[in-house]
């Protein structure tokens, strides 16, 4: 599976991107991804990671923030120099801060106005993932092939935009 997620992040260089997929999908994509990197990693975690935990040593450096709230996201996102930043998204970061998701979206955006790339990792959509969707510059959800996570029933997506792996291979970057 990694093959076919990894030519689809190339695309994403200095861009602000929602990948929304299966833990093991992104773990997969990103590790290989992530073997033709020579930069600064920064992974923003919170208490239980769903990636972290799976990325493989590389030639890049990797750093890892742990954060508990979206106010702690935005103030290590403002103070990042890493050229590649990694959020992996928790819904409880914006519970009682949702004002925060335009703040921090509005930063992402700015950052990769220069030489940083930006990952927001999702593995199913919420409500604050739908929100940050506004602000960025490439937008995607792989979902499973044939089951839908909350019926069970063989093709009903989540949502609207959701595609299929296959299909996202044939996507081309929406720059707003």
């Amino acid at each position: 599976m990694s093959s076919l997620i990894n030519p689809g992040l190339i695309y994403y260089r200095r861009m602000f991107s929602l990948l929304i997929a299966p833990s093991n999908l992104l773990a997969e994509g990103l590790n290989t991804y992530l073997k033709k990197e020579y930069r600064d990693v920064l992974i923003i975690s919170g208490e239980v990671p769903f990636v972290l935990s799976r990325i493989q040593p590389g030639k890049f450096k990797l750093k890892v923030e742990r954060v508990s709230s979206g106010q702690e996201v935005y103030e290590t996102l403002q103070r990042t120099k890493e050229s590649l930043i990694i959020i992996e998204h928790d819904p409880g970061f914006y519970d009682n801060h949702a004002d925060l998701i335009r703040a921090i979206a509005l930063l992402a955006r700015k950052k990769v106005t220069g030489t940083q790339t930006i990952f927001l990792l999702g593995t199913r959509a919420d409500a604050w993932l739908n929100k940050f969707e506004t602000y960025v510059h490439k937008a995607i959800t792989i979902d499973m092939p044939g089951v839908d996570n909350r019926t069970g029933s063989p093709h009903s997506p989540m949502r609207s935009n959701q595609i299929r792996l296959p299909d996202f291979l044939m996507t081309e970057a929406r720059v707003s």
